[in-house]
């Protein structure tokens, strides 16, 4: 294969950013090991929000502290509770079509991550936050009673 230098881009490419920076509502559609040669295998858990926008975030077994958080944040969030030994691998057969709630960063190559940032706390269960404004959905207002109609008609000659 060669190298086409006059074909080379001259501005940084937007590699994988399909998502925006923000807090989203997403389903936990793919969870899979993954080997490596060098070292141990890691969980890589793909979250999908409701327009299909999909990214991806790594999970290690290791003695990190903020690396055994993210497992907790992770467990916590699908409301997954294990006790005793277990592995990733475990861990990724229980949390398939789990819904929760993420914050997403988008670094400067373009790559979208949870969000650990400042207060932030990556991902969440679904009633510990509030999505916001941008992935709600939204909720019907309930028909008011044909009788509140009348009296609210009938009061705004007062007003």
């Amino acid at each position: 294969m060669s190298i086409q230098f006059d074909k080379l881009p001259t501005s940084k490419p937007n590699q994988n950013a399909t998502i925006n920076p923000g807090r989203y509502l997403v389903k936990i559609t793919k969870a899979e090991m993954v080997e490596r040669k060098e070292a141990s295998a890691y969980l890589r858990v793909t979250f999908t929000t409701k327009d299909k926008e999909v990214f991806s975030e790594n999970f290690f077994e290791d003695t990190k502290p903020f690396l055994l958080y993210k497992i907790s944040r992770l467990l916590l969030a699908t409301g997954v509770v294990l006790e005793g030994e277990g592995s990733l691998k475990d861990i990724g057969k229980l949390i398939i079509n789990k819904k929760v709630i993420v914050d997403v960063d988008v670094n400067d190559k373009g790559y979208a991550n949870l969000d650990f940032n400042d207060k932030k706390e990556g991902i969440y269960k679904l009633d510990e936050v509030v999505v916001g404004e941008v992935d709600a959905e939204a909720e019907e207002t309930p028909a008011l009673d044909e009788d509140v109609n009348e009296a609210i008609a009938s009061d705004d000659d007062e007003f």
